[in-house]
């Protein structure tokens, strides 16, 4: 279940759908309790023929139509009692079918379903064509010979009807101008309701649309029935047809059991039963305050099958009424159904928010900030799991259920139910890598790490980094990394504050403008879509240096690459299902202590580990594999590309200008789209904008693409009218090729723009140029990022899908990774990993909160030496005992004096 389903419509008795019927669509703040009329029987021929059926009400007060199917009047229809024996009145399911045209929202239609007789009626609620007030203005306008305004218009009105050939009707005739008052707003705005529109050189208005016979008929009953209200009973040669009080007959087609004899009588009545103070209780059961004790007992009943998840409302609705109405029958009934474990809505709303959830979160996030929270928060696991257990009773859920009482949660993307309690257990190692543990909010994290460890020369680099000596007597700053956090001490000058900002290694990992991160309160589920700091700001003392500054961020980054390659080690070598990382990996990798356990997002956290990665590599050394020494910077060989951006314009003095910037990206950052192809072509599109008045044309490309390349899917959006986040869940296709000629340029500068086949998702391979890239000065290497020689070197294989799962202010991570030793997809969630289908990783997503949020593809000639999924195989643990003997002892516990290896990470 992606979410709670609501109960549509209402249950509603029958003395309650009247009271409904006569409070719905007001179209005037003087009527609040419809009083209908209809036509009586027996009146003159002539109103007849004009008249609407006999279904047909109108308001006395406001000309509110209502429009009855079957008729009340109808002798064969279907009338009175509730059929079944031992049901006190009808109690209907009233649903809404539709609403009004344009400018008229909020005329309605509506079913009633009786639930225990099936009986079924359907009801039409119209406002006035003629406003309340035009009526009366033209009511109040004196005759003119015996004749009135609206006599005047029932004449248009049935012209309109009758005539073969639709006549124009001229603003300068006299009795239009005596009577009606000549053209103006109200003359036009009325003729316009009825398809006609106003010709000032004719000086006439002329039918312009097909007449539209129930809105005529519509008009004319409220013009009959406005001169029967004001000129009395019809004459012989009247008009106008008698009226009377519709209000005995709907309440006796009902069975709506109103008090009173004359209709006037039972509207009073009604009407007072809305005056009670404890009216909206009554209403949420359905029910008027004349109902006895039984009947409230009897329609809890009928809510309890037809809307489970309603009854904490309705109950809460009797428990304060049994209050009011001092009722030792209701108090003992409340206790009773308390008992079965039913809830009130203020402890389901007490549950929503202990979790940090809301009524509209899906079940499977409901869990998911239940498992975050109770990690977090040990010493309130009872109280939090019976929370969850209201909620589950709440939304009648299933799957909540199933969790509570099994510790399993259903795999919402597909397959059977997910075992996710702390259950460690044997595997096979020939058949699945080591999951890592959720250890507070880190499924972003985990699915991070799970990626970078397949990555094997990236790996191998981390386990042969040797960190260089810590220089003695370096200062020791204090980070205030979050907006939350106060100053260390009120005393600091702002002076004292400075922004330290690396531009050679830092700037490249933030390349796009993300949205802001609602408020994080407690512990939930992650967010999507956010990037805090781009800088560090630091307390310090007028004497720390910016040398300082940066030899402390080195050693951050060299314990990062330490506890890495712990991690690392024990997934490799553990014999269990997963491992539990220790808490110091996710504070480090988060560049800040008090970060940890919140809300963050993939994005974020990718330049964050680039950075501290790169930051390591770059000062550190490799010396049990001088080999990976010799690269400059592993983390651009790997992960960094380069664009350049033309800017091509004409000044307002008729000189041209060609500006090109060149900057290096770790990951593109491209819109939802219906196809990934559609979504880069619009990324590396030519685009026009504004350049200080003049137009500028602006055209982006790649003259260097990595080996790695990461698509990170933009689906964090910003409402600016509501100011709130929301997340884009629109499914976009993706492959598992990926050509990328088109938005690269050659060594000559010019662009390489195969077609696209769109019907296959794919390039058309008959259509495409080889090309010849630039190189990065001074590197070489054959899976590095500057070697695209040729077309083959743009063809990229899809090797990860990271997903999202939820909305934008909270949800989960996991992440599909393809195994190509076992021709395989693994889909990693944390502590868990199973084989899935391709259909799970590229299939279409769409009603779902689970989909694809970044896409890591692998120049595919770099694939097979550059990636190693499954790093448990008794081959692969072999190699890596013989290249990194040490640290393979020092895992397995054989080199005396040296820590066990749950120093590196805690086995599950």
């Amino acid at each position: 279940m992606t979410g709670v389903q609501k109960f549509q419509g209402q249950m509603l008795s029958a003395r309650q759908l009247f009271i409904f019927l006569s409070t719905t669509a007001q179209s005037s703040a003087q009527c609040s309790f419809h009083h209908f009329f209809k036509v009586a029987p027996g009146s003159p021929s002539t109103a007849d023929l004009y008249a609407s059926p006999d279904a047909d009400y109108i308001c006395k007060d406001c000309s509110v139509h209502l429009r009855v199917n079957p008729s009340p009047s109808d002798p064969d229809a279907i009338s009175g009692k509730c059929l079944i024996e031992d049901a006190p009145w009808h109690y209907f399911h009233v649903t809404s079918t539709s609403k009004g045209e344009k400018g008229r929202e909020l005329d309605a239609e509506y079913v009633a379903d009786c639930c225990k007789c099936y009986r079924h009626i359907e009801f039409t609620l119209r406002l006035p064509i003629i406003p309340t007030s035009m009526m009366k203005l033209y009511s109040a306008k004196p005759a003119h010979k015996s004749r009135t305004a609206l006599w005047l218009w029932q004449r248009y009105f049935q012209d309109m009807i009758t005539d073969a050939e639709r006549k124009p009707i001229r603003s300068e005739n006299k009795l239009f101008s005596s009577l009606i008052g000549g053209l103006d707003g109200n003359s036009q705005f009325i003729l316009r309701e009825m398809g006609y529109m106003y010709d000032a050189s004719a000086q006439q208005f002329v039918p312009c649309d097909p007449v539209n016979p129930p809105k005529v008929r519509h008009a004319i009953l409220e013009v009959q029935f406005q001169r029967w209200k004001k000129e009395g009973a019809p004459r012989e040669k009247d008009d106008w047809p008698q009226f009377e009080s519709a209000v005995s007959l709907l309440c006796t087609f009902l069975d709506a059991k109103i008090d009173g004899e004359m209709g006037s009588d039972k509207v009073a009545y009604a009407k007072s039963l809305l005056d009670d103070t404890s009216a909206n209780l009554y209403e949420a059961i359905g029910v008027t305050r004349d109902a006895t004790d039984a009947n409230i007992r009897w329609a809890f009943a009928e809510l309890a099958l037809l809307n489970p998840r309603g009854l904490p409302d309705y109950l809460n609705a009797i428990s304060e009424l049994s209050q009011k109405r001092n009722s030792n029958d209701l108090q003992e009934f409340v206790a009773m159904e308390r008992s079965k474990g039913i809830p009130l809505i203020g402890e389901v709303n007490s549950a929503y928010a202990m979790l940090g959830m809301t009524a509209n979160t899906s079940d499977d996030m409901i869990v998911a900030a239940f498992t975050g929270q109770a990690t977090n928060r040990p010493t309130d696991e009872i109280e939090l799991r019976e929370a969850l257990r209201i909620i589950a009773f709440a939304r009648d859920s299933g799957s909540i259920s199933h969790f509570l009482q099994t510790g399993e949660t259903f795999d919402m993307t597909g397959g059977d139910a997910t075992v996710v309690l702390d259950d460690p257990m044997e595997v096979d190692l020939k058949f699945l890598p080591a999951g890592i543990e959720n250890i507070g909010n880190t499924c972003y994290l985990n699915s991070l790490l799970q990626l970078y460890f397949t990555i094997k020369e990236l790996r191998d680099a981390i386990f042969a980094f040797r960190a260089p000596p810590a220089k003695i007597g370096s200062p020791d700053p204090m980070i205030v990394g979050s907006s939350a956090d106060p100053l260390p001490d009120a005393s600091i000058r702002e002076s004292d504050v400075i922004v330290v900002e690396d531009e050679d290694s830092h700037a490249a990992y933030s390349n796009a403008v993300q949205l802001p991160s609602p408020p994080v309160t407690g512990s939930s589920p992650s967010v999507i879509g956010t990037n805090d700091l781009t800088k560090d700001v630091i307390v310090v003392d007028k004497e720390v240096t910016a040398s300082q500054r940066k030899q402390e961020r080195q050693e951050r980054s060299h314990e990062f690459v330490q506890e890495l390659s712990a991690l690392f080690a024990s997934l490799i070598w553990t014999d269990r299902r997963s491992i539990r990382p220790s808490r110091r990996v996710a504070e480090v990798a988060l560049n800040n202590d008090d970060l940890f356990g919140q809300q963050q997002d993939i994005g974020e956290s990718m330049d964050n580990i680039l950075e501290l990665l790169e930051i390591a590599f770059t000062s550190g050394s490799a010396i049990d594999a001088p080999a990976l020494s010799e690269r400059s910077n592993l983390i651009k060989h790997l992960f960094f590309g380069k664009t350049k951006q033309m800017l091509n314009y004409t000044d307002k003095t008729g000189k041209t200008h060609n500006r090109r910037k060149d900057e290096e990206f770790s990951h593109l950052i491209v819109d939802v789209a219906d196809t990934l192809y559609t979504s880069l072509d619009a990324y590396f599109g030519l685009t026009k904008v504004d350049l200080d008045g003049v137009v500028a044309e602006k055209e982006l490309s790649m003259t260097i693409v990595p080996p790695i390349l990461t698509i990170q899917i933009q689906r964090a959006k910003f409402n600016r009218e509501t100011k709130k986040a929301y997340k884009q869940n629109d499914f976009m296709k993706f492959e598992k090729s990926l050509r990328l000629d088109r938005y690269v340029v050659n060594k000559e500068g010019g662009p390489i723009a195969p077609t696209v086949d769109r019907d296959h998702g794919g390039e058309s391979p008959a259509k495409r140029t080889r090309i010849s890239s630039p190189e990065r000065p001074g590197e070489n290497g054959s899976s590095s990022s500057e070697a695209v020689d040729g077309s083959e070197e743009l063809e990229y294989t899809l090797h990860a899908v990271f997903v999202h799962l939820g909305e934008a202010s909270f949800g989960h991570y996991y992440i599909y990774i393809w195994d190509d030793d076992f021709s395989r997809w693994l889909k990693h969630n944390d502590g868990d990993i199973k084989e899935v289908t391709e259909t799970d990783v590229l299939g279409d997503t769409t009603g779902s909160t689970a989909n694809a949020y970044a896409l890591i593809y692998i120049r595919k000639q770099a694939a097979s030496t550059l990636i190693n999924t499954y790093a448990r195989a008794p081959e692969v643990r072999g190699e890596y005992e013989k290249n990194f003997a040490s640290l393979a002892a020092t895992v397995n516990g054989r080199t005396p004096g040296v820590p066990d290896a749950s120093q590196f990470a805690q086995i599950a």
